[in-house]
């Protein structure tokens, strides 16, 4: 007897699933802290990806302000950390060895706040993200 397909199969969600690989990165994550839908995959805001990140944020209470105050403190220490790279960046150019291990240490900083279990981890990819093309220091990181 032939099985019929499974209805779930052909629902459409509206929450993120954060098992599934690229619905996290619907979401974006302003230097602030705020949260909103990805400004480039989710640009057409009567579309299904705006809407299913849109939902998401209300319901999962990912714009709640004092996440938004942590994420957004989070975000400037990443951004002085990653200033600081950068003059050691220019210092560790000129050949000077404590700063090339000052360097070192930041960029390890950095990738540490990257990694996927890190608190925080997506409005860190999103900080760092922003930076690129304003700072050398950031490739070394992403």
């Amino acid at each position: 007897s032939l099985q019929s397909p499974d209805p779930i199969d052909a629902e459409t969600p509206l929450i993120l699933d954060p098992t599934r690989e690229a619905d996290p990165g619907l979401l974006w994550f302003n230097p602030d802290g705020t949260v909103i839908p990805h400004p480039t995959i989710c640009a057409d805001t009567t579309g299904y990806l705006h809407q299913r990140a849109k939902v998401s944020i209300v319901i999962l209470g990912l714009g709640q302000d004092e996440l938004n105050e942590r994420r957004g403190k989070h975000c400037e220490d990443l951004l002085e950390w990653l200033r600081e790279a950068d003059d050691l960046l220019v210092k560790a150019k000129a050949a000077d060895a404590t700063a090339g291990q000052q360097l070192d240490r930041r960029v390890s900083q950095l990738r540490k706040a990257l990694h996927e279990r890190a608190e925080y981890s997506a409005a860190t990819r999103a900080a760092l993200m922003a930076q690129r093309g304003t700072s050398a220091a950031v490739d070394l990181v992403l």
